[in-house]
């Protein structure tokens, strides 16, 4: 139990450091961040002011240590396209999404065991069959498609 724990955790911190570099990587390759962030008009002065205060004047890996540290400390940096700390915009939101969590899983629950129960009730009848079919449907759908499919 403790060797199928510890690999399960060291696979879900290898997962988050994987995340972690893609979003850094992502936001570096998409070209300058102050191209997308600095108003129109601003000075070159300015602008070399804004870079210094955001970190991006340091080498890149010297920006990757400090943002992959400051997470440890907490420290989640300032939105480039909001302009506050993102801790702020997490904690903001967390309240829904954990009021939406918590809907999704009575639901999904409830309807779960009401659906097996008749499938059991009906086994080898066209109710399990059309039950058994939409359970295989949606296990197959990518969460996405499915969370358009039901907007829609």
């Amino acid at each position: 139990m403790t060797v199928f724990l510890t690999r399960r955790s060291l696979r879900a911190l290898f997962t988050l450091w994987l995340i972690f570099t893609l979003v850094f990587v992502a936001t570096r390759a998409s070209g300058d961040p102050l191209k997308f962030i600095a108003p129109t008009g601003m000075t070159p002065q300015a602008l070399e002011e804004m870079r210094t205060y955001l970190g991006l004047d340091k080498p890149m890996l010297e920006q990757y240590r400090i943002y992959f540290l400051g997470l440890f400390q907490g420290e989640t940096g300032l939105s480039f396209f909001e302009r506050r700390p993102v801790s702020e915009m997490f904690t903001e939101r967390t309240g829904a999404t954990l009021r939406l969590a918590l809907v999704a899983f009575v639901l999904s629950t409830t309807l779960g065991v009401v659906v097996g129960i008749l499938a059991a009730l009906h086994r080898g009848k066209w109710l399990d069959f059309l039950f058994m079919s939409m359970s295989f449907v949606g296990y197959a759908l990518p969460n996405f498609m499915l969370g358009i499919t039901l907007i829609l």
